[in-house]
């Protein structure tokens, strides 16, 4: 097993642990609180789709810089309107298709869920009614009711999760940056909340290729059958390739490389 893979396992089972504290949690909270369970039910479904969102998402380093580090820092290319570059590339059309399909297929266990959570909310107090007839405490059959509830989403998630990764083969998530600065500490990126730094050095694991006949630099991150691609559409694409050669790798790696 490559340390690739080994770090996506262990991400794997750090995010499903994660969901059974929150599910452990959220079930005591609605069976001690169940005047409010609607309301704790909403805000476990807010916070799943939260959770889900920022699975689909990875760091391509693990360093800590601030924006205005990145913005004292010396600066190499600074690309204001990297989508017209973008949109002189004649073959993104088919990028674009293969991640409208990688977006239906994670969409879909969420969609899921969604009807699922809308659908079975209600009938929650009736399980809790029934189990108390074999459990004393009347607390605890509500806890185990909510916990019933709130399993079958995780069951739902996960299992169709890894189902259709499994058939859809690699999944593959294209982020194109409009607006960015490359400086020696690493990436300012621009975007609709504000700007996110990518510091230096990338992560071991992290390739980073190059077109110029498409004008890119991409850096690439694998977590198992997920491929994360961060494109950075440039003039010069060989320059920005050369700087995150040299200052964003590891010098270990730029070596192997």
């Amino acid at each position: 097993m490559t340390v690739t893979n080994m770090s996506m396992v262990q991400y794997g089972w750090k995010q499903a642990l994660m969901s059974q504290i929150s599910i452990i949690v959220f079930s005591l909270a609605a069976a001690f609180f169940r005047q409010y369970y609607s309301y704790i039910i909403l805000l476990f479904f807010i916070i799943y789709f939260v959770a889900m969102a920022k699975l689909n998402k990875a760091k391509a380093s693990k360093g800590k810089v601030s924006v205005e580090d990145l913005q004292k820092a010396k600066k190499f290319i600074e690309e204001k309107n990297a989508r017209e570059i973008m949109m002189e590339d004649k073959e993104i059309s088919k990028d674009m298709a293969d991640q409208m399909n990688t977006m239906k297929t994670m969409m879909l266990p969420s969609l899921i869920v969604m009807i699922y959570f809308f659908t079975l909310w209600k009938y929650v107090p009736s399980i809790g009614d029934t189990l108390s007839s074999y459990v004393s405490d009347h607390s605890i059959a509500f806890f185990l009711a909510f916990l019933l509830y709130f399993e079958g989403s995780f069951i739902i998630s996960w299992v169709g999760r890894i189902f259709l990764i499994r058939r859809a083969g690699h999944l593959v998530t294209i982020n194109m940056p409009t607006s960015y600065t490359v400086t020696d500490k690493g990436i300012l990126v621009g975007g609709i909340i504000g700007q996110q730094p990518i510091p230096f050095p990338l992560n071991d694991d992290v390739e980073v290729n190059y077109s110029e006949k498409r004008r890119f630099v991409e850096v690439v991150q694998r977590q198992g059958r997920n491929v994360i691609k961060t494109r950075f559409y440039t003039k010069n694409p060989k320059r920005l390739y050369e700087i995150i050669q040299r200052y964003g790798l590891k010098k270990d790696t730029r070596e192997s490389g």
